[in-house]
Parts: structure tokens; C-alpha cells; sequence
């Protein structure tokens, strides 16, 4: 059963009692947008946030200025704050820097795989697999990030897994609004498993080319 918004402040409150506010309203409106409950174009409404939180609208609007500063919102010129729809620009962009961390990741990491590894990846494209199988979306786009935060800790380089790890949540943001179409899910998922089987058999060119190639696939959709 679905976890509700006031069970999940209460939950968040406890895990961490010295939570600030501001700091509090991210952690609960951040599922919301990376879940796809909250869509582009959808108004975030400070006053009704305020009255979820019993907050004034200070410490809703640091939040949501944090979330602007991330990419996740917009704001127009009076001031209001909406979910950022994902036009083929922004898009662009943030595929574009995937890509090269995904490239530099799986480069490095192909020589230094562990069989402990390789099957945490063989279980997560089985996940993947299941998840597409179920229509559940949400699922195919966490093992599809978890996917790739393996072979990221395989590498041994601690800014590059830095670097993927800060972002991973607007990675996330740009493909749940791209990961709509069944069809779109069972090409990325053969991708990832030419991944897989290039990192497996140590092949550098086959595995350049599954990731060259899972990302022209999110690009042109």
C-alpha cells in the first residue's frame, strides 16, 4: 500500500530528528516528481505545501528554490513554481553528460569486473526484465539507475562515482519522463544486456558501441 504524504514526513522525522524544514519539504516533494506523481507543467502550490508541513511559506520556498536550482522546477515571473517539462533541449543535455560518465564508467570498469559484480548486474537486468513485464515504470527506471551505479563502483574512481551520484536523481527525473512507451523499455533493456555481455566477455568496442547506442535510442524517442 501506498505510503501517504503525512506518513511520510512522520517517517523522515524519525530517521533524522534534526531535519530542518526546508530540508524536510525536499526530501518529500523529491519522490514526487522522480515517481512521476507530480508531472511537467503541474503547479506546485506553496500554500497548500504550507498547510501539509504546517509551515510558513519561508522554508516551502527554499525548497523549492533548491529543486529550481537542480532542474526539477521552473518559475514564471510572478513567482510561481512548476514541474519542469522535459523539452528536447534539456534533454539533450543531460544524456549528453550521462553518456560520457557512462563511457568513462564502463572503460574502466570492464578489466576490474568481480563475478560478485557481474551477477549483481545479471540479477538487476532480471528486475529490469520483470519490471518491464509488469508495466511498472517506476521500477524499470530505478534498476536501470542501479544498473549503471554498480558498474560506476566497479571503476575505482571516486569523482566519477561522486559526479554520477549527485545527479543521479535528475537523471532519473529526465528518463521517467521518457520512459513511456514499451517499446522504447524493451530496446533500452536488450542494451543494457549488450552491455552486460561486452563488460562480461571484456570487450571494449562492444561495449562503447551498446552504450553509444542505448543513448541514441533515448534521444531519438
Amino acid at each position: 500500500m501506498a505510503v501517504t504524504r503525512k506518513e511520510l514526513i512522520a517517517q523522515i522525522k524519525s530517521d533524522n530528528p534534526f531535519i530542518t524544514n526546508q530540508e524536510l519539504v525536499y526530501e518529500v516533494v523529491l519522490p514526487d516528481l522522480l515517481s512521476g506523481t507530480l508531472k511537467g507543467g503541474d503547479k506546485i502550490s506553496q500554500g497548500k505545501l504550507g498547510s501539509e508541513f504546517n509551515l510558513s511559506r519561508g522554508p516551502i520556498k527554499i525548497a523549492l528554490e533548491r529543486l529550481e536550482k537542480e532542474g526539477f522546477l521552473v518559475k514564471n515571473e510572478e513567482g510561481s513554481f512548476f514541474v519542469r517539462s522535459i523539452d528536447p533541449y534539456f534533454m539533450g543535455n543531460i544524456f549528453t553528460f550521462k553518456r560520457q560518465l557512462d563511457l568513462l564508467a564502463t572503460s574502466q570498469a570492464i578489466h576490474d569486473i568481480t563475478p560478485e559484480k557481474l551477477d549483481g548486474i545479471h540479477q538487476n537486468i532480471k528486475e529490469m526484465k520483470e519490471a518491464l513485464q509488469s508495466g511498472d515504470f517506476l521500477k524499470f527506471s530505478e534498476c536501470d539507475m542501479e544498473f549503471h551505479l554498480i558498474i560506476v563502483g566497479v571503476a575505482h574512481n571516486p569523482l566519477l562515482k561522486e559526479t554520477y551520484q549527485r545527479y543521479q536523481n535528475i537523471f532519473r527525473f529526465a528518463s521517467i519522463s521518457n520512459m513511456l512507451d514499451e517499446h522504447l523499455l524493451k530496446r533500452l533493456l536488450h542494451q543494457h544486456q549488450r552491455i552486460y555481455i561486452a563488460i562480461k566477455n571484456q570487450n571494449a568496442e562492444a561495449a562503447k558501441a551498446a552504450v553509444d547506442d542505448h543513448y541514441s535510442s533515448l534521444m531519438l524517442f
